[in-house]
């Protein structure tokens, strides 16, 4: 039931910045990066960043163990592994689908809460870290950046 709370399928707040790598047959190949680049125009605000996830069924795993580097504008490095759940205890997707689409959408928190000191560009990247070659399901993969709620 914790892990229900922490990931989030929607979020009524629009996001500032939005960016997702599709992947060619559904199909997130182990050493593949993601590298995602946003501004900061106001550092006097915090930002929550979330892993944004579309997956089918042909996904097999209840989570997806994710490497992620945050640079941030004032040289400082983050760096952590987040396992995000994509099924509950007994199968059931996380995600949501919609009837127009085959996917599960899935957005999960990274680092909530984050303050960035000074304006400019902030650093993200992605590696799945699932001890496979191909990882099958997968359709995309991206990240959604949001001002922290009041």
């Amino acid at each position: 039931m914790l892990a229900i709370g922490f990931v989030q399928c929607s979020d009524s707040r629009k996001a500032l910045y939005s960016e997702n790598q599709i992947f060619n047959s559904d199909t997130w190949k182990r050493f593949t990066k993601l590298q995602f680049d946003f501004s900061v125009e106001e550092p006097n605000r915090n930002y929550d960043l979330f892993f944004n996830f579309v997956y089918s069924d042909d996904f097999q795993y209840d989570q997806i163990p994710i490497h992620a580097i945050l640079n941030t504008t004032s040289g400082e490095e983050r760096i952590y592994t987040f396992h995000i759940q994509v099924r509950d205890s007994v199968g059931g997707n996380l995600g949501q689908k919609t009837e127009e689409s085959s996917y599960f959408h899935l957005e999960a928190p990274l680092w909530q809460d984050v303050h960035f000191p000074e304006k400019g560009e902030v650093s993200l990247s992605f590696e799945q870290l699932i001890p496979k070659y191909s990882t099958e399901g997968i359709h995309k993969a991206g990240v959604n950046v949001y001002y922290t709620k009041p």
